[in-house]
Parts: structure tokens; sequence; C-alpha cells
């Protein structure tokens, strides 16, 4: 776990320097709570959410703490570095444990209007967009 409380200093353009209609296509998923729903084929059964910030910058609730990192690459690339957290201890430390190898192995992502789509590493994240 400690191993994930180290922060990484990149930082992501999040194709905001691409062509305009790379960063229009990329302003839905900036700000948004995506949340996780399946890890490598299987249902994700604990709740755990992925915010893209500012350029660069992504947080979240794993299943049991607060996380922060800092991402590299012009979209579809997307490269998280180290990811640091809060320390609560909880029931779902194991599913926490394979969320974050598996959000630090990715280095794509792909997108629609409800689905977010992490991979890279051999794991394939699905996220979806809340209900409004």
């Amino acid at each position: 776990m400690a191993s994930f409380a180290r922060l990484a200093s990149a930082l992501l353009p999040l194709a905001l320097a691409a062509a305009p209609a790379q960063a229009e296509d990329t302003a839905g998923l900036m700000m948004t709570d995506w949340t996780l729903v399946s890890l490598d084929g299987a249902d994700f059964t604990a709740r755990a959410t992925l915010r893209l910030e500012e350029a660069g910058k992504l947080a979240g609730q794993a299943p049991c703490n607060r996380y922060f990192g800092q991402v590299t690459g012009t979209l579809p690339e997307f490269r998280p570095g180290a990811i640091g957290s809060t320390r609560m201890a909880c029931d779902e430390l194991k599913l926490e444990g394979d969320y974050f190898t598996a959000l630090q192995a990715v280095d794509r992502l792909t997108h629609s209007e409800a689905e977010l789509h992490l991979s890279g590493g051999g794991h394939v994240l699905i996220f979806r967009r809340p209900a409004p």
C-alpha cells in the first residue's frame, strides 16, 4: 500500500493542446465522478470513482480511501503516475489494492458519452457516467 501513497510529478495536457475537435470531445470527461463498474471483465462490487480534474490531475474515491495523482499523455494516451491516498482501513482493502494496481498500469483512455474505458498492462477498467 505504501507505493500508492507516493505522488509522481507529471502533467497531462488531456488533449487540450490537440485539435479543437479533440479538445471539444474531451470537455465532457472533466470534472465528472465516473463510477467503476468493471475491472478486468468482472463486475466491480465495491464503490470506486475517478475524476479527471484540471489538466494533469486525477482524484477519486477508492473502496476505502480518497486518492489523488497526476497523469501524462495526450489522449488516447493516458499514463497515471504514482497515486497518493488517505490510509483508512476497511473490509474492501483487497478490492482497493486491485483497483490501484490496475489504474497505475493503464496507458490508454477511450470514451463515449456514457462510458470511459482505461486499458493497458493487461487491465481493462470500465467507468460509467453517473445518471443525471
